[in-house]
């Protein structure tokens, strides 16, 4: 066999092979990782497994108001186990991340998902179940969509991960869940600070102040009415006041990173 032949042999094998590792290996996506998971073209960069016995999984669907967006369905008279698990994600040692996604019920259903994490695609290497989500049917669900948010502990070492979203429920329960807007984004800490009075702008002492999100904080107003919280993961948190005689507070707030936010409550006087 002439030189030329072989070369052109080798360079051809030597193709061959680096096309087939092109398309056998995943490359792993860096952060911040963003999915909406509203076209097709998105939807078909994750993995779906279907785990139970019924013929359907997830797809690309649609909800009344949700859009468009990865469709889970249960089947009558079958348990549903049906897996959908995002393309590889590279994740460095060493810092905390959140995971953020909206979800989408039936008005009268209640939806359980498992958000899990593992170093392959498949259910059985998604070893790891962050948190265990709820989702009641209702106004908000139905309407609007319910944010959830999970937190990655941080890693020993730097690694490629996979996050599954497991839609699992018992025979004849559950409906329809629809995930939309998928983020996985680096976690830093924020600050929130805030004073309490009345309707007549004295402070009040002694008011329990909850802070709850991704986490849950608490704390106690001086005798000038101040509260803080430090150091706080960043996202959206429902604030809590409660004080003798008053009426309950509830704020929206955002604790955004490397920031402190600075709100001022005013309590009214419980009804008589």
């Amino acid at each position: 066999m002439n030189r030329t032949l072989l070369s052109v042999m080798t360079s051809l094998l030597l193709f061959m092979s680096g096309s087939f590792s092109a398309f056998s290996a995943e490359t792993a996506a860096t952060l911040p990782f963003s999915s909406p998971l509203d076209t097709q073209e998105d939807f078909d960069r994750w993995h779906v497994y279907n785990l139970d016995e019924g013929t359907t999984s997830w797809e690309l669907g649609s909800s009344d108001n949700g859009g468009q967006g990865a469709k889970s369905k249960s089947s009558i008279g079958q348990a549903t186990d049906d897996w959908l698990v995002s393309p590889a994600i590279s994740l460095p040692k060493g810092e905390k991340y959140e995971i953020s996604f909206k979800v989408y019920a039936t008005y009268y259903s209640t939806e359980h998902l498992n958000v899990t994490i593992g170093t392959a695609p498949e259910p059985a290497s998604q070893t790891t179940v962050l948190q265990a989500v709820e989702i009641k049917g209702g106004y908000d669900a139905y309407y609007y969509g319910i944010k959830v948010s999970v937190i990655i502990p941080a890693k020993d070492a730097d690694g490629v991960y996979y996050i599954g979203i497991n839609h699992k429920e018992k025979t004849n329960e559950g409906n329809m869940a629809l995930v939309k807007d998928f983020k996985v984004a680096k976690v830093s800490n924020g600050n929130l600070a805030g004073t309490v009075t009345d309707s007549a702008k004295q402070p009040i002492s002694g008011a329990a102040v909850t802070l709850a999100g991704s986490q849950t904080y608490t704390a106690t107003t001086s005798a000038d009415g101040a509260f803080a919280f430090n150091d706080v993961l960043q996202g959206d948190y429902n604030l809590t006041v409660s004080a003798l005689g008053k009426t309950t507070l509830k704020k929206d707030v955002t604790v955004k990173a490397d920031a402190t936010e600075t709100v001022e409550l005013s309590m009214s006087d419980m009804a008589t």
